[in-house]
């Protein structure tokens, strides 16, 4: 064979074998960027969240939220109605709010026993408000310039049993990478179709903003596990 012949084909089959092999290099690179996007987001919230759907409250009485010693009212204010509108999203529940002035001494320092509240407290809200249910919570930590900060903690007791039915505790930090994942993430779901021209960075410096994103995934591990997962 002519070795000319030979260095031709050569050269016809080694752009064949690079360019299968960018092909290949360029599928896997795909598979590896779609793995990564449809990851869930990190899970920023410790919770627990009973299975038992028999007991499950159906009208809660939502108690206005405690402040850690440093939020100001008004913060706590923000908070609790940004709370309200993501439980309200749900539509799992027929929700009761008073106004502080009208929660007594009692119920705003109910004591934990065991993992369950005084059942005379839980009787005397059963009868004044009709709820099989109360939602208690506190602001645990707030920090409104940036890295904003917000740490919540909740519970939902039934005052049936006076056993808690979920209870969830959370901080947010916008110095900490997996809470910016999140933050893109829910971004990505709820903002960027609404707002095409909103950055996801703008919720690091906006404390409405933040507060709305931390409430949403509080609320979503009242859940079940797979519609919580869809959610996030």
């Amino acid at each position: 064979m002519n070795p000319s012949s030979r260095d031709h084909r050569r050269a016809l089959r080694t752009p064949r074998r690079g360019a299968a092999r960018r092909a290949v290099l360029a599928a896997a690179l795909l598979g590896l960027l779609s793995a990564c996007a449809s990851a869930p987001a990190p899970q920023l919230v410790n919770y627990y969240r009973s299975h038992d759907t028999v007991e499950r409250p159906r009208r809660i009485l939502v108690l206005p939220l405690r402040p850690d010693g440093q939020t100001t009212p008004a913060a706590v204010d923000e908070i609790q109605t940004t709370m309200l509108s993501e439980l309200t999203k749900l539509g799992l529940y027929d929700l009761v709010t008073i106004p502080p002035s009208e929660v007594p001494p009692i119920e705003s320092e109910a004591i934990r026993r065991r993992g369950t509240f005084a059942l005379e407290e839980l009787v005397a809200l059963t009868r004044r408000y009709r709820a099989d249910g109360v939602l208690v919570g506190s602001v645990t930590d707030y920090r409104p310039y940036p890295p904003l900060r917000l740490g919540v903690r909740a519970e939902l007791i039934s005052t049936t049993t006076g056993v808690v039915r979920w209870s969830a505790d959370a901080l947010f930090d916008a110095n900490d990478r997996d809470t910016r994942r999140s933050l893109e993430a829910y971004h990505q779901r709820n903002v960027a179709s609404t707002d095409s021209l909103l950055a996801w960075e703008v919720l690091l410096v906006s404390m409405d903003r933040f507060t709305r994103f931390a409430c949403h995934e509080v609320v979503a591990t009242l859940l079940p596990d797979d519609q919580e997962l869809a959610r996030r």
